[in-house]
């Protein structure tokens, strides 16, 4: 049992605002009883920095103490709640959610113009293969197997993403990385 990378992710959101910048810009719940709409948010994101790939993993970490006492709370979002709480995203919603993230990224760039003068921009790219039959907007990539190329940029010195794009397998690393930056 290692729940080092929630210490980490834990720390960096609260130094970000995350938790605050969420809540002011998404108003999904009518009550807050116990939980916001970060403690939904956020339960998420912990459920996958923990492995968990479906939101069924969720009552794995509900019932785990040390987890609990690691995120300092006495119970985290249900299984259920969880649910819930996704399907009441609508369009504006997710742009709102949008927002909460690039307030969060404002404030990483803000504590990073406070210590230093220059960033440094990471850029990369990965093949991920696809399986099955749907392989829309897959291609053949070098190592003939169909799959996306994902374009990954994130600030190195705090590794926060500032841009992800997943594109079709036969992409070279560098295609577009020029428009971006």
């Amino acid at each position: 049992m290692s729940y080092t990378g929630v210490v980490i992710a834990r720390n960096l959101i609260q130094t970000l605002g995350i938790f605050e910048a969420i809540d002011q810009n998404l108003s999904l719940l009518e009550r807050h009883k116990p939980y916001y709409e970060s403690d939904n948010v956020l339960n998420i994101v912990y459920n996958f920095l923990n492995g968990g790939e479906a939101l069924l993993e969720i009552e794995k970490l509900q019932e785990d103490r040390s987890f609990l006492k690691i995120l300092g709370a006495e119970s985290i979002p249900d299984l259920t709640t969880a649910g819930d709480f996704l399907v009441r995203f609508s369009d504006a919603d997710i742009d709102k959610f949008q927002s909460s993230l690039d307030q969060a990224q404002d404030n990483a760039l803000f504590l990073l113009e406070k210590k230093k003068q220059r960033v440094t921009i990471d850029s990369d790219s990965s093949l991920y293969e696809v399986y099955g039959s749907k392989k829309e907007g897959a291609d053949y990539s070098y190592n003939n197997k169909w799959s996306y190329n994902g374009l990954h940029m994130t600030l190195a010195e705090i590794g926060a993403i500032v841009y992800q794009e997943l594109r079709e397998g036969n992409r070279y690393s560098s295609d577009g990385v020029k428009e971006v930056l």
